[in-house]
């Protein structure tokens, strides 16, 4: 998976807007522009109480035994009680399932949804208190995925083998069916869809040519598909999967690694080189939008000041720790996987700090974290 963010926190009404209006061929939405990133200081974020994190436990406590869960399991690593509080061991979420977890997993509640390694679609949810599996592919009849899910209030958005956006939804009497929107479209993705606020509205997903298309329900209720990549005049072709930072902006990475960004402005759809402006490539594009690791696997942040898009590199700042995977932010907090599958907390304290959450618990990952409103969730 190539980048993140819900239960990458990435939604926003405001796109639901754009969503519908974009596939009319008009909007009203305020016009995004290239400088129009939340603004940080050149020296990165800067702290306060509530972001202070306990690091007794990489430093003065023993770290206890790293244990290597080749098993594929779903771990939910509990946020600390207090924002100052210690971090403890995680929680197998799929315990009860007996088919465990591959990939990068996604929650947006009520549901957290995964895939096991034969490609079935699991969703857990808490029935009492208890995490409780549910095997949405046998539900629907046998409709596998070979991507990772997205979940998004009560939809399950994924590709399967064939190429084919899928959607899985639930209805109130707890049925749940699956919806080929490629057979209904006739675009066919590779990579993993990124699900706008509204589900019933529209999904972002990059096509078998390497285009961006927006996949949503047109005024006269059937799925259609606009192709961004074809409506942006210069648009190059993108490589990773698409996602919004929640303001109606888009961001992808092109071909040659560059980040790209996508908005709407006077109706129609443009876009920036957010590499031209600050010299950064990125390797993928991922994180928080404004958060990607480059070749080097340095963790960056994209921000604008004064009007321009600049860049910080965070990995520097904390002494070189690096990631592997793609990293996932939540409120404040950024998460990634290291090359030995160590988690790591990246976060401001006088400066920015690390810390190795994979020494501190135990537990080390196979896969790219999900920093969600319960906690970080990884497999």
């Amino acid at each position: 998976m190539q980048l993140y963010m819900a239960a990458r926190l990435r939604r926003a009404s405001v796109l639901a807007a754009l969503v519908g209006s974009a596939l009319m061929g008009a909007t009203t939405l305020g016009t995004p522009t290239a400088q129009a990133a939340t603004a940080r200081p050149s020296a990165g974020r800067s702290a306060s109480s509530s972001e202070l994190r306990d690091v007794s436990g990489s430093a003065s406590a023993a770290a206890p035994a790293v244990t290597a869960h080749t098993s594929n399991q779903a771990w939910l690593f509990s946020y600390p009680a207090a924002p100052s509080g210690p971090w403890q061991s995680p929680t197998n979420i799929s315990f009860n399932s007996g088919a465990g977890a591959v990939g990068t997993l996604s929650y947006s509640s009520p549901y957290a949804a995964a895939r096991d390694s034969n490609g079935n679609l699991w969703v857990y949810y808490q029935n009492g208190g208890v995490w409780t599996p549910l095997n949405v592919t046998a539900a629907v009849g046998g409709v596998t995925i070979a991507g990772d899910p997205e979940v998004l209030d009560g939809v399950v958005w994924a590709r399967n083998a064939n190429g084919h956006l899928i959607r899985f939804s639930v209805d109130g009497n707890n049925v749940w069916t699956a919806q080929d929107l490629s057979a209904a479209t006739g675009v066919s993705i590779t990579g993993d869809p990124s699900p706008t606020l509204n589900p019933s509205e529209g999904v972002f997903v990059r096509d078998t040519s390497g285009n961006l298309q927006l996949i949503g329900i047109s005024p006269g209720g059937s799925w259609v598909s606009t192709n961004i990549t074809a409506a942006t005049a210069g648009s190059p072709t993108i490589a990773s999967n698409p996602y919004t930072d929640g303001t109606g902006v888009i961001y992808a990475r092109g071909t040659n690694n560059d980040l790209l960004q996508y908005f709407v402005s006077g109706g129609s759809w443009v876009y920036f080189n957010v590499t031209t402006a600050t010299g950064q490539t990125v390797d993928p594009v991922a994180g928080g939008v404004t958060y990607s690791r480059n070749a080097a696997g340095h963790l960056l942040q994209f921000f604008v000041t004064g009007g321009h898009w600049v860049y910080f590199d965070v990995s520097a700042a904390v002494g070189g720790v690096t990631i592997a995977g793609d990293p996932a932010t939540y409120n404040g907090w950024e998460y990634g996987r290291t090359a030995a599958g160590h988690l790591v907390e990246f976060y401001v304290s006088s400066g920015w700090q690390s810390l190795d959450l994979t020494n501190v618990t135990g537990t080390s990952i196979d896969a790219d974290p999900v920093a969600t409103s319960l906690g970080v969730l990884a497999s």
